[in-house]
């Protein structure tokens, strides 16, 4: 499959504002993507920091395709990507 790292899949991700971010103040993001279609999927994990290619930050979705995370601040630039994991994977 095209992108597949290991047993891990990059996915294509959308981020957007879920509310009016004051200045100072954290606000929440929704990521969202388009599901995996392998028969094999065991969930996702959303992988996001401020600097290109270094993740820092780790949250398992689950099942679900979207998730809302927490503490993101305006005028910041992130970075996501978002990984399939089969059973193995763990």
């Amino acid at each position: 499959m095209k992108g597949k790292i290991g047993t891990f899949f990059l996915l294509p991700v959308l981020a957007t504002i879920l509310c009016c971010p004051a200045q100072l103040s954290a606000s929440s993001l929704k990521v969202s993507w388009n599901p995996n279609t392998e028969p094999d999927l065991a969930g996702y994990r959303v992988h996001y920091g401020t600097t290109s290619g270094e993740y820092r930050n780790i949250v398992d979705a689950g099942a679900s395709t979207e998730v809302v995370l927490d503490g993101f601040f305006e005028g910041r630039r992130y970075f996501f990507a978002v990984t399939a994991r089969t059973p193995s994977s763990g």
